[in-house]
This record gives C-alpha cells, structure tokens and sequence, in this order.
C-alpha cells in the first residue's frame, strides 16, 4: 500500500469537539489509529464532514456514521493521505518474482496467476509490478496473469482506474521504463498506456471489516506493504484474516521487508524463498 499518513494539520477549537467515540469507531471499522502524540486530525475532519452533513452534534454525527457506509468512507478518506511513487521496491519485486512468482507461473500452467496489491492507494504499486513482469518476462506474460489493487479509498480507486500520475510519482522510475509505458499528459506527470492500464482491476476492500466483500478472491500471490503499520495490533490481526481467506491453499502474502515481525501473529505461516520473507 503504498504509504498512508495521518493528517497533521492544526485544527482551531479541537477542544470544542469530543470525538473520542468516533475515533473509537473508525478503529473498530476500519483500523485506522491516530494516537501520534500532539495531532489529532481526526478532530478536523469531523468538523468538515458535519458540516457537510448539516450536523452540529458529535453524537448525532456517530450515529449518522453507524447507519451510513458512505459517509465513513467519506470521513475515512480525509483520514488518510496515500503517498507513493512508482517503481518503489524493485529490487524486492525481483526477488519476489524470480523465487515466488516464477513457480506459480510454472505450477499454474494455462491457469493465470493471480495477484492482489493490498492496499493500493492510487495504483503505484500495481502499475510497478506490471512494468517490472513486462521487463522481466516480456509483455506477453500479461496474459498469465490477474493483476488487482484494492484500497478502502474509493476516491483513490478512481484515480487509479485513469491511470493518471504526477510528477512526482516518477522521480524513481528509468527513463526508458517511463518512454516504454506512459504516455506524457498536459501539465506534467504521465498516463500509463492503454495496453498496460487495460490489465489492471481495482475493487473497494476494507481490511479491518469483520465481514470480507467478495472480491478480489482467490488469489496466489498477495502484496501486503506499507499498510499494517498504521494498525493496531487487533486491526492487524483482522487483517491478515482477511487476507489469508482471499489466499488460494498453497497462496503466498508478501509484507514489507521491515515489516516481517509485525505481521508474524499467528495468522498465517511464516515462509521463506530464497531471500524473501513471506506467509502461508
């Protein structure tokens, strides 16, 4: 997932607003934490969303969040920034594919391998692994495998179906790669070319759900980084159970290379190929 950060921009008259209990329930829902001592964004953002709603209430905006799905969502989405780039872990991503992927390929047969980014954000991490396979196996391995994103985000799923980057996005990506598979767009940045960007899917997920959505499912290979180090502990838990019932049997999850212990919690395996470290 690409990274997410808390907001941390002042609030005036936080005090005024008592959104312990709010708090409480964007971390049941959705696992989200905002304990970074001094900043409380969340007291912001509840602000602007009941104003939207025509609320004056913290308590009667709980309930409006309790029986609304969508307007969570909204408030989750002024929660959260999704910051990346693309090309962020190649080295890993190689790794990843010459000792996990290969196999697959290879097992799977005419079966394509399929591949979930969780926790997609705007798609950086997705648009990466494409490009890196392509590189890696030739365009032609597009169609021998499933490439999916899904983010609890469903405004940074939209941007990611346009395939659309800014320049900043593009500060790690070679040169070459970025001639091979973007397109330049007015203003700066790129777009990723219609026969790359045909191959990615992206579908709402909501990880710290006690209730998993139905899709994206059975799948082989599951990228799972940068995302539960903005949970706690019984949101990471539900998580990676979440994820492990979308797993095929014999299914891989690939956390972070720093994030191995974090996510070592009895949920699934732990499993080594070659120089990755990963779950069963």
């Amino acid at each position: 997932m690409p990274e997410t950060t808390i907001l941390d921009a002042p609030m005036q008259h936080e005090a005024a607003i008592d959104v312990d209990a709010i708090k409480a329930l964007v971390r049941e829902r959705c696992g989200l934490c905002d304990d970074v001592p001094g900043r409380d964004t969340t007291a912001r953002a509840v602000q602007e969303r009941m104003a939207a709603c025509g609320i004056n209430g913290t308590a009667d905006y709980r309930q409006r969040l309790q029986r609304d799905e969508q307007e969570l969502l909204a408030l989750v989405e002024l929660l959260t920034i999704n910051v990346s780039y693309l090309y962020r872990e190649p080295l890993h991503d190689q790794q990843v594919f010459d000792h996990v992927l290969a196999p697959m390929l290879e097992r799977n047969g005419d079966t394509p391998v399929r591949i979930l980014s969780a926790g997609c954000a705007h798609g950086e991490e997705l648009v990466s692994l494409a490009i890196a396979l392509c590189e890696r196996h030739g365009e032609a391995v597009l169609e021998r495998v499933v490439l999916a994103g899904a983010d609890i985000d469903r405004a940074a799923l939209h941007a990611a179906t346009t395939g659309r980057y800014p320049e900043a996005a593009f500060h790690a990506l070679p040169a070459g790669l970025r001639q091979r598979y973007f397109t330049p767009v007015t203003g700066g940045g790129g777009a990723v070319q219609e026969r790359l960007l045909r191959r990615l899917h992206y579908a709402p997920i909501n990880l710290a759900d006690a209730a998993p959505s139905p899709a994206p499912h059975d799948m082989d290979l599951i990228f799972y980084r940068n995302v539960s180090i903005y949970f706690d502990k019984p949101a990471q838990v539900r998580a990676l159970r979440h994820l492990a019932a979308r797993l095929k049997p014999g299914g891989v999850l690939v956390p972070g290379r720093a994030e191995t212990r974090s996510n070592d919690l009895g949920v699934l395996r732990l499993a080594r190929y070659g120089p990755v470290h990963c779950f069963q």
